[in-house]
Protein backbone atom coordinates (compact mmCIF):
# COMPACT_ATOMS: atom_id res chain seq x y z
CA UNK A 1 0.00 0.00 0.00
CA UNK A 2 2.38 2.49 0.42
CA UNK A 3 4.81 2.00 -2.10
CA UNK A 4 1.56 2.33 -4.18
CA UNK A 5 0.94 5.48 -2.25
CA UNK A 6 4.50 6.75 -3.70
CA UNK A 7 4.10 5.74 -7.05
CA UNK A 8 0.55 7.91 -7.09
CA UNK A 9 2.08 10.91 -5.08
CA UNK A 10 5.00 11.02 -7.35
CA UNK A 11 2.60 10.45 -10.34
CA UNK A 12 0.09 13.89 -9.25
CA UNK A 13 3.26 15.94 -8.70
CA UNK A 14 4.37 14.89 -5.67
CA UNK A 15 1.28 16.71 -3.98
CA UNK A 16 1.11 14.32 -1.11
CA UNK A 17 4.81 13.84 -0.27
CA UNK A 18 4.13 15.69 3.57
CA UNK A 19 1.67 13.80 4.05
CA UNK A 20 3.22 10.57 2.78
CA UNK A 21 6.42 11.82 5.54
CA UNK A 22 3.51 11.72 8.30
CA UNK A 23 2.62 8.28 7.27
CA UNK A 24 5.89 7.35 7.85
CA UNK A 25 6.56 9.08 11.07
CA UNK A 26 3.54 7.40 12.39
CA UNK A 27 4.86 3.82 11.24
CA UNK A 28 8.08 5.06 12.97
CA UNK A 29 6.06 5.82 16.22
CA UNK A 30 3.58 2.50 15.99
CA UNK A 31 7.12 0.53 15.97
CA UNK A 32 8.04 2.61 19.21
CA UNK A 33 4.80 1.95 21.22
CA UNK A 34 4.91 -1.83 19.57
CA UNK A 35 8.44 -2.19 21.95
CA UNK A 36 6.50 -0.22 24.28
CA UNK A 37 3.67 -2.59 24.85
CA UNK A 38 5.82 -5.95 24.49
CA UNK A 39 8.30 -4.31 27.69
CA UNK A 40 5.13 -4.14 29.68
CA UNK A 41 3.78 -7.58 28.86
CA UNK A 42 7.31 -8.83 29.93
CA UNK A 43 7.54 -7.23 33.03
CA UNK A 44 3.98 -8.60 34.02
CA UNK A 45 5.43 -12.13 32.78
CA UNK A 46 8.22 -11.55 35.36
CA UNK A 47 6.79 -10.62 37.96
CA UNK A 48 4.00 -12.83 37.47
CA UNK A 49 6.89 -16.13 37.17
CA UNK A 50 8.59 -14.43 40.48
CA UNK A 51 5.11 -14.19 42.70
CA UNK A 52 4.74 -17.86 41.68
CA UNK A 53 8.13 -19.03 42.38
CA UNK A 54 7.51 -17.12 45.77
CA UNK A 55 4.32 -19.07 46.33
CA UNK A 56 6.10 -22.47 45.92
CA UNK A 57 8.94 -21.47 47.72
CA UNK A 58 6.26 -20.86 51.13
CA UNK A 59 4.07 -23.76 50.35
CA UNK A 60 7.90 -26.16 50.19
CA UNK A 61 8.42 -24.41 53.59
CA UNK A 62 5.23 -24.09 55.10
CA UNK A 63 3.90 -27.96 54.28
CA UNK A 64 7.51 -29.50 54.76
CA UNK A 65 8.33 -30.25 51.77
CA UNK A 66 12.07 -31.02 50.69
CA UNK A 67 13.75 -27.56 48.85
CA UNK A 68 17.23 -29.03 48.49
CA UNK A 69 19.47 -31.52 49.21
CA UNK A 70 20.64 -30.43 52.10
CA UNK A 71 17.59 -30.54 53.71
CA UNK A 72 16.22 -33.77 52.43
CA UNK A 73 19.75 -34.92 54.45
CA UNK A 74 18.54 -32.91 57.66
CA UNK A 75 15.60 -34.69 57.83
CA UNK A 76 16.69 -38.05 57.20
CA UNK A 77 19.29 -37.61 60.19
CA UNK A 78 16.14 -36.86 62.26
CA UNK A 79 15.35 -38.97 65.10
CA UNK A 80 12.77 -37.07 66.39
CA UNK A 81 9.76 -35.58 65.84
CA UNK A 82 10.86 -32.82 68.52
CA UNK A 83 13.58 -31.57 66.57
CA UNK A 84 11.46 -30.17 63.99
CA UNK A 85 10.56 -27.48 66.80
CA UNK A 86 12.95 -24.25 67.00
CA UNK A 87 11.58 -22.76 69.84
CA UNK A 88 8.71 -20.92 70.90
CA UNK A 89 10.31 -17.48 69.30
CA UNK A 90 12.39 -18.68 66.76
CA UNK A 91 9.04 -20.34 65.86
CA UNK A 92 6.94 -17.29 65.61
CA UNK A 93 10.28 -15.44 63.68
CA UNK A 94 9.99 -18.37 61.34
CA UNK A 95 6.42 -18.05 60.56
CA UNK A 96 6.56 -14.51 60.20
CA UNK A 97 9.17 -14.99 57.46
CA UNK A 98 7.17 -17.10 56.06
CA UNK A 99 4.54 -15.11 55.73
CA UNK A 100 6.33 -12.09 54.70
CA UNK A 101 7.11 -14.98 51.86
CA UNK A 102 3.49 -15.49 50.90
CA UNK A 103 1.84 -11.63 51.26
CA UNK A 104 5.06 -10.90 48.72
CA UNK A 105 4.52 -13.30 46.13
CA UNK A 106 0.61 -11.85 46.34
CA UNK A 107 1.80 -8.01 45.69
CA UNK A 108 4.10 -9.57 42.94
CA UNK A 109 1.17 -11.50 41.29
CA UNK A 110 -1.21 -8.51 41.96
CA UNK A 111 1.47 -6.12 40.55
CA UNK A 112 1.90 -8.52 37.21
CA UNK A 113 -2.05 -7.97 37.05
CA UNK A 114 -2.33 -4.05 37.32
CA UNK A 115 0.51 -3.75 34.74
CA UNK A 116 -1.58 -6.23 32.20
CA UNK A 117 -4.60 -4.45 32.56
CA UNK A 118 -3.48 -0.84 33.22
CA UNK A 119 -0.91 -0.39 31.20
CA UNK A 120 -0.44 -2.97 28.24
CA UNK A 121 -3.91 -4.05 27.66
CA UNK A 122 -5.10 -0.41 27.36
CA UNK A 123 -2.14 1.31 25.37
CA UNK A 124 -2.43 -2.21 22.90
CA UNK A 125 -6.06 -0.98 22.12
CA UNK A 126 -4.98 2.64 21.81
CA UNK A 127 -2.52 1.38 19.09
CA UNK A 128 -5.14 -0.33 17.19
CA UNK A 129 -7.54 2.22 16.98
CA UNK A 130 -4.41 4.81 15.53
CA UNK A 131 -3.35 1.80 12.90
CA UNK A 132 -7.16 1.76 11.87
CA UNK A 133 -7.08 5.46 11.38
CA UNK A 134 -3.60 5.65 9.59
CA UNK A 135 -4.80 2.74 7.45
CA UNK A 136 -7.91 4.61 6.87
CA UNK A 137 -6.02 7.80 5.58
CA UNK A 138 -3.80 5.77 3.29
CA UNK A 139 -6.81 4.91 1.42
CA UNK A 140 -8.19 8.18 1.45
CA UNK A 141 -5.06 9.57 0.05
CA UNK A 142 -4.94 6.65 -2.83
CA UNK A 143 -8.37 7.38 -3.79
CA UNK A 144 -7.61 10.87 -3.81
CA UNK A 145 -4.38 10.78 -6.21
CA UNK A 146 -6.69 8.04 -8.32
CA UNK A 147 -8.99 10.23 -9.06
CA UNK A 148 -6.76 13.11 -10.38
CA UNK A 149 -4.74 10.78 -12.27
CA UNK A 150 -7.81 9.15 -14.31
CA UNK A 151 -8.69 12.83 -14.54
CA UNK A 152 -5.36 14.17 -16.15
CA UNK A 153 -5.58 11.28 -18.68
CA UNK A 154 -8.52 11.69 -19.58
CA UNK A 155 -7.93 14.97 -20.39
CA UNK A 156 -5.08 14.22 -22.41
CA UNK A 157 -6.94 11.24 -24.38
CA UNK A 158 -9.47 13.45 -25.39
CA UNK A 159 -6.70 16.36 -26.46
CA UNK A 160 -4.95 13.83 -28.59
CA UNK A 161 -8.37 12.40 -30.14
CA UNK A 162 -9.12 16.39 -30.85
CA UNK A 163 -5.60 16.53 -31.85
CA UNK A 164 -5.61 13.53 -34.49
CA UNK A 165 -8.76 14.81 -35.88
CA UNK A 166 -7.76 18.55 -36.50
CA UNK A 167 -4.39 16.74 -38.31
CA UNK A 168 -6.64 14.10 -40.08
CA UNK A 169 -8.93 17.33 -41.80
CA UNK A 170 -5.97 19.89 -42.24
CA UNK A 171 -4.25 16.97 -44.35
CA UNK A 172 -4.63 16.93 -48.23
CA UNK A 173 -7.00 14.28 -49.27
CA UNK A 174 -4.86 11.72 -51.39
CA UNK A 175 -6.48 9.95 -54.47
CA UNK A 176 -7.93 6.57 -54.10
CA UNK A 177 -9.17 4.20 -56.63
CA UNK A 178 -12.88 4.83 -56.54
CA UNK A 179 -13.41 1.13 -54.80
CA UNK A 180 -11.19 1.73 -51.54
CA UNK A 181 -12.47 5.04 -51.49
CA UNK A 182 -16.57 3.40 -51.43
CA UNK A 183 -15.01 0.80 -48.90
CA UNK A 184 -13.22 3.58 -46.92
CA UNK A 185 -16.16 5.64 -46.95
CA UNK A 186 -18.09 2.66 -45.12
CA UNK A 187 -15.99 1.68 -42.78
CA UNK A 188 -14.98 5.49 -41.50
CA UNK A 189 -16.38 6.20 -38.28
CA UNK A 190 -17.54 9.57 -38.98
CA UNK A 191 -15.81 12.64 -37.71
CA UNK A 192 -17.11 14.21 -34.40
CA UNK A 193 -18.68 17.31 -34.55
CA UNK A 194 -17.50 20.79 -33.29
CA UNK A 195 -19.93 20.59 -30.13
CA UNK A 196 -19.57 16.95 -29.48
CA UNK A 197 -15.64 17.56 -29.36
CA UNK A 198 -16.40 20.79 -27.13
CA UNK A 199 -18.64 18.92 -25.44
CA UNK A 200 -15.96 16.20 -24.10
CA UNK A 201 -13.22 18.59 -23.35
CA UNK A 202 -15.58 20.59 -20.99
CA UNK A 203 -16.77 17.10 -19.69
CA UNK A 204 -12.75 16.40 -18.78
CA UNK A 205 -12.00 20.11 -17.80
CA UNK A 206 -14.70 19.68 -15.37
CA UNK A 207 -13.96 16.17 -13.68
CA UNK A 208 -10.07 17.35 -13.29
CA UNK A 209 -11.41 20.34 -11.69
CA UNK A 210 -13.81 18.71 -9.68
CA UNK A 211 -10.89 16.20 -8.63
CA UNK A 212 -8.67 18.83 -7.76
CA UNK A 213 -10.84 20.68 -5.39
CA UNK A 214 -11.37 17.41 -3.87
CA UNK A 215 -8.15 17.15 -3.41
CA UNK A 216 -7.63 20.68 -1.72
CA UNK A 217 -10.52 19.90 0.50
CA UNK A 218 -9.75 16.43 1.55
CA UNK A 219 -5.98 17.07 2.32
CA UNK A 220 -6.68 18.89 5.46
CA UNK A 221 -9.04 16.67 6.58
CA UNK A 222 -6.33 13.60 5.93
CA UNK A 223 -3.38 15.60 8.07
CA UNK A 224 -5.80 16.88 11.03
CA UNK A 225 -7.18 13.12 11.40
CA UNK A 226 -3.72 11.91 11.69
CA UNK A 227 -2.66 14.49 13.64
CA UNK A 228 -5.57 13.56 16.00
CA UNK A 229 -4.31 9.80 15.96
CA UNK A 230 -0.98 10.86 17.19
CA UNK A 231 -2.25 12.18 19.75
CA UNK A 232 -4.21 10.25 20.69
CA UNK A 233 -1.44 7.07 20.77
CA UNK A 234 1.01 9.88 22.62
CA UNK A 235 -1.17 10.24 25.40
CA UNK A 236 -2.57 6.25 25.63
CA UNK A 237 1.26 5.94 25.81
CA UNK A 238 1.47 9.03 28.77
CA UNK A 239 -1.29 6.91 30.46
CA UNK A 240 0.19 3.70 30.43
CA UNK A 241 3.88 4.45 31.80
CA UNK A 242 2.13 6.47 34.36
CA UNK A 243 0.34 3.58 35.89
CA UNK A 244 3.33 1.32 35.35
CA UNK A 245 4.89 3.78 37.72
CA UNK A 246 2.48 4.68 39.97
CA UNK A 247 1.67 0.47 40.16
CA UNK A 248 5.00 -0.22 40.78
CA UNK A 249 5.69 2.58 43.22
CA UNK A 250 2.71 0.88 45.16
CA UNK A 251 3.66 -2.05 45.59
CA UNK A 252 7.75 -1.53 46.79
CA UNK A 253 5.94 0.68 49.41
CA UNK A 254 3.50 -2.03 50.22
CA UNK A 255 6.09 -4.62 49.80
CA UNK A 256 8.36 -2.41 52.22
CA UNK A 257 5.30 -2.06 54.77
CA UNK A 258 5.66 -5.90 55.59
CA UNK A 259 8.66 -6.19 56.89
CA UNK A 260 8.78 -4.37 60.07
CA UNK A 261 6.03 -6.47 61.68
CA UNK A 262 8.76 -9.66 60.38
CA UNK A 263 11.62 -8.00 61.85
CA UNK A 264 10.22 -7.56 64.65
CA UNK A 265 8.96 -11.03 65.31
CA UNK A 266 12.50 -11.88 64.52
CA UNK A 267 14.01 -9.50 66.77
CA UNK A 268 11.69 -10.89 69.60
CA UNK A 269 13.73 -13.91 69.59
CA UNK A 270 15.24 -15.35 72.51
CA UNK A 271 17.46 -18.10 71.90
CA UNK A 272 18.12 -18.32 75.99
CA UNK A 273 14.19 -19.17 76.48
CA UNK A 274 14.12 -21.19 74.02
CA UNK A 275 16.75 -23.46 74.85
CA UNK A 276 15.63 -23.27 78.56
CA UNK A 277 12.04 -24.27 77.40
CA UNK A 278 13.48 -26.62 74.97
CA UNK A 279 16.36 -28.57 77.60
CA UNK A 280 15.33 -28.19 81.27
CA UNK A 281 12.13 -30.79 80.95
CA UNK A 282 14.90 -33.20 79.74
CA UNK A 283 16.96 -32.74 82.26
Amino acid sequence: ARAALAQASAAAGGKLASLEQMLERMEESTTHTRDAIHFLRRRAEIEDQYAKALKRLYQESADSKVVSLRSLRNRLTRTNASQLELGETANKGWAAVEGLTLQTSELHASLAETIVKGASAPLKNALEGVEAKRKEVERGAQALVKEMKEAQRQVERVKASHDAIAAAQAAPAKPQPRAVAVMSSLFRRPDKTPEAMEGEKAEADRRLQAAELQYHATLPVLFQTLRESEEVRLGAVKVALEQYLEAGKESVEADLALFPPAAAQVAAIAPENDVKACFDPIQ
